[in-house]
């Protein structure tokens, strides 16, 4: 017979899991972005959507990375814009290329459906 107190027994204190506390933070942080995304004109919001259609249509990637790169040759308030959207990592200023973030190539691609655009691959 096993009592109530017995160490057979799991306690649970209440706590959220990890992956549970990973997904609020992250449904929070999509939130945000979706929040912020509205308050663009549709000018800046084609403009940031066109930047990171660019970037990835110009993305190589170099023998020694398995990341996914482009040329940080355009404009630098988009760059910064989706960088802080999590779709880019832009780096260090004076660095030559951005690198793609899982989301941001994700994002995209889906960009390239939505306007008609065939991908290189």
């Amino acid at each position: 017979m096993e009592h109530k107190g017995s160490s057979a027994q799991k306690r649970s204190f209440g706590f959220p899991k990890l992956a549970d506390i990973e997904n609020i933070v992250e449904s929070a942080l999509n939130d945000a972005i979706e929040t912020f995304r509205e308050s663009l004109t549709p000018t800046e919001q084609a403009l940031h959507d066109l930047t990171l259609m660019l970037l990835y249509l110009t993305r190589f990637r170099e023998v020694s990375s398995s990341s996914d790169r482009a040329p940080k040759t355009y404009d630098s308030a988009s760059l910064a814009f989706l960088s802080e959207e999590g779709l880019i990592e832009a780096g260090a200023e004076g660095k030559k290329t951005a690198v793609f973030t899982d989301k941001g190539l994700e994002y995209a691609k889906t960009l390239l459906i939505k306007y008609g655009i065939k991908d290189w691959d």
